[in-house]
């Protein structure tokens, strides 16, 4: 049985009442979609109340999700998830004294950076503001060209899953992620 397959069959099951399909459900999809929501608002406890409202949102709205060949259960879930990041981002630009800045804590993906054991203050200040620059520049690409490098390059997914997900072809994945990565090089050698 495939994993969409999974999805469906524990759908299925939670819309007949059985709780432990919805638990399984949002362990099965909890951590990939919070590294993914976390990358678009760049704050952990945004992004916690942001994949709450996703469960919940999904947890109303699992009557209309209907399976398509093709299209799956994790497409409908992240689809919700990046419409609640759009909002939470519109209204955050309209209230821009109202949310927290980067604290400089390390994120959830703080420790794939690669710092070192051995590196002194100096170097893991360097990496450290390395990091943040680097944060700052993905979080300001056009969500197009974020989201396709978050789930392609920084989550680790194929291509493929990539343009499932994203509702596009891989042939635009692909553009999405070289445009970003262009992107990305420019600003941080401005930053040099």
């Amino acid at each position: 049985m495939s994993e969409n397959e999974e999805d469906i069959s524990l759908i299925e099951r939670f819309k007949q009442g059985d709780e432990a399909a919805l638990e399984a459900l949002i362990s099965r999809h909890h951590e990939g979609l919070f590294r993914f929501i976390y990358w678009h608002l760049q704050d952990e406890h945004e992004a916690s109340d942001v994949l709450s409202q996703t469960f919940f949102k999904a947890y109303h709205k699992r009557d209309r999700y209907r399976p398509k060949p093709g299209v799956q259960f994790q497409t409908w879930l992240y689809t919700i998830a990046t419409n609640l990041c759009r909002d939470h981002l519109r209204k955050r630009r309209r209230r821009p004294g109202d949310f927290a800045a980067v604290s400089g804590e390390p994120g959830p993906l703080e420790g794939s950076a690669g710092t070192s054991a051995e590196a002194g203050p100096d170097e893991l200040a360097a990496q450290a503001e390395d990091i943040a620059m680097l944060r700052q520049v993905i979080a300001s690409l056009p969500s197009s060209l974020r989201d396709a490098l978050v789930l392609s390059v920084l989550e680790g997914r194929t291509q493929k899953e990539t343009a499932e997900l994203l509702g596009c072809t891989v042939r635009a994945v692909e553009a999405r992620i070289r445009r970003a990565k262009e992107l990305i090089r420019l600003e941080m050698s401005k930053a040099e």
